[in-house]
């Protein structure tokens, strides 16, 4: 494995995401994080829902088993009670090659611990783990031939990272799919896995010359642990 796209939730407790969120990748694995809050998640205490996105376009190099990826702060008001909260996962995690093929991937709800209250209150953080269930990729229809390249979603005829985790994002149903009709390569008013692996596809080699795509070699997005 070498790049990862999750989506982590803290809704039904009060732990909160900033709006731009601290994330961190762990050294000692040499990886590169990116974090997006999704803005109908947000309010005036914060965030309950990012994505994570570690890409396997910058990390090339297979990341050991079992490896934690990064760390997310998180805000705790004050007044909350002591405790473990459990996070949850949105959607379908996706994990892929070097090359940009999707891998079995899935994703093990993890959990914040409160361990101190007050305005100064920590908590003590647990990264996302990932399990192995099967993909299940959704029933394929009849495409209808793309008006750009997939991925694309500004029609500049590239296809970024940052447009992939907005693909992943609709694909989880956290943004509508009029925020990119590029990524809808088949106009079925969803995005799929398929699509999703198409603009991965993109991202690492640019899009179709007919496009006059390059690739995008810049910011990335999100991330789990490494299945064990």
């Amino acid at each position: 494995m070498s790049g990862v796209l999750n989506g982590i939730t803290t809704a039904g407790t009060p732990i909160r995401f900033d709006s731009a969120p601290d994330c961190r990748p762990n050294p000692a694995v040499g990886t590169s994080v990116t974090c997006n809050a999704n803005p109908l998640s947000c309010g005036a205490s914060g965030c309950s829902a990012i994505t994570v996105s570690v890409p396997a376009a910058i990390n090339a190099t297979p990341i050991p088993d079992g490896s934690t990826l990064y760390w997310v702060a998180v805000n705790v008001p004050p007044g909350t009670v002591p405790g473990t909260y459990d996070l949850a996962c949105v959607g379908q995690a996706y994990m892929f090659d070097p090359c940009g093929n999707a891998l079995t991937a899935g994703c093990a709800a993890g959990s914040v611990t409160v361990v101190a209250v007050g305005p100064t209150a920590t908590a003590s953080r647990t990264p996302t783990a990932t399990s192995t269930p099967p993909v299940t990729p959704n029933p394929t229809r009849t495409a209808l031939p793309p008006p750009r390249c997939v991925g694309d979603c500004s029609g500049d005829g590239e296809a970024t990272v940052n447009e992939l985790v907005l693909m992943v994002n609709i694909g989880l149903e956290q943004m509508p799919v009029s925020s990119c009709s590029a990524g809808d390569a088949n106009q079925n008013g969803s995005i799929t896995i398929n699509e999703i692996i198409a603009g991965v596809t993109n991202v690492l080699n640019g899009c179709p010359a007919a496009h006059g795509g390059q690739r995008d070699e810049g910011s990335v997005d999100a991330v789990v642990r490494n299945p064990s």
